[in-house]
């Protein structure tokens, strides 16, 4: 179940594709990353390449709606012990899409290599609209070794 236009350009072999996707319900997307995850759960290792498909698909709608900000891992709750409640989905939408099939090299010459889930693409960190804001502003981005992020092929 996607939208007409998708910011995620992700066909079922991980290779960009020319279409976009919008960000879908949350409350949607929420059903169908549990039901995509309970699937995958009761494949055991057996996956057929509809199942793979439809997960392919939920990911994808699941990082255009992180990405636009409309899924959160944690939501402000005055009623929480930190004031933050925790989306266990999301987490479980996040690992969803480190179980589908397919690598992903990313070479920069002869120095740089790295190698990653094809679910989830690399931002350039140099040549993003945010990057040359934040240099420009005098706080340019740093990357930790060690960190994670996951960002969407087509940011920029």
């Amino acid at each position: 179940m996607t939208s007409e236009a998708s910011l995620d350009p992700v066909a079922s072999d991980g290779s960009a594709v020319g279409h976009f996707r919008l960000a879908a319900d949350p409350t949607l997307l929420h059903e169908r990353v549990l039901a995509a995850d309970a699937a995958w759960t009761a494949a055991a290792g057996e996956t057929s390449s509809a199942l793979v498909d439809e997960a392919r698909s939920v990911v994808a709608d699941f990082v255009v709606a992180l990405e636009a900000g409309d899924v959160r891992a944690a939501t402000p709750d005055p009623e929480a012990q930190a004031g933050w409640r925790v989306e266990a989905w999301v987490k479980t939408g996040i690992l969803l899409g480190f179980r589908l099939p397919g690598m992903t090299e990313y070479r920069d010459g002869p120095i740089m290599a790295a190698r990653d889930r094809s679910a989830y693409g690399v931002l350039d960190l140099l040549e993003s609209e945010s990057s040359q804001t934040a240099t420009e502003a005098g706080a340019p981005w740093r990357v930790v070794p060690g960190g994670t992020t996951i960002r969407d092929r087509s940011s920029t």
